[in-house]
């Protein structure tokens, strides 16, 4: 399997098992311009660069360091004593925290999962909608001239 896309798994089967990390969708690439008026929650989880680390030595495996973005969009909601998006967002991003927290390796396939640096943009209007934008460096191996997981 390819590496990358192995690590992108990781991180969906993570919030998805044993329990969903929220009611809403959890996918990968997911287009937030797409989340309905009545979808509360959504988690997209998408790989957005990767570089390998040091110097190469023939025959050997490779070490990655890839970035994994992981947007966390949620509506303000009074009811719950939430009253921004910013807030709700921020929330839905403390349980993917946790449950990402749990098992840094993603299930074996990671050997470095980094604390998030986080961006909060909040949707102005009558949405009440925010995102928290979570980067997340991992650290991963390929075989050596291949990107198949070692």
């Amino acid at each position: 399997m390819n590496a990358h896309d192995a690590i992108v798994d990781g991180f969906l089967q993570a919030l998805r098992y044993p329990a969903p990390v929220t009611d809403g969708r959890i996918e990968e690439e997911l287009d937030l311009d797409t989340i309905g008026e009545a979808e509360a929650e959504a988690v997209s989880v998408a790989l957005e660069r990767s570089a390998p680390v040091g110097e190469q030595i023939n025959g050997q495996p490779v070490d990655w360091r890839s970035t994994v973005t992981v947007e966390c969009f949620a509506r303000a909601d009074s009811r719950n004593d939430v009253p921004t998006g910013g807030r709700a967002s921020r929330r839905l991003h403390a349980r993917v925290y946790e449950r990402l927290s749990a098992d840094r390796t993603l299930g074996g396939r990671a050997w470095l999962l980094s604390e998030p640096e986080l961006a909060i943009e909040s949707r102005p209007f009558a949405s009440r909608a925010g995102v928290c934008t979570a980067l997340y460096e991992v650290g991963h191996r390929t075989e050596s001239a291949t990107l198949e997981v070692a």
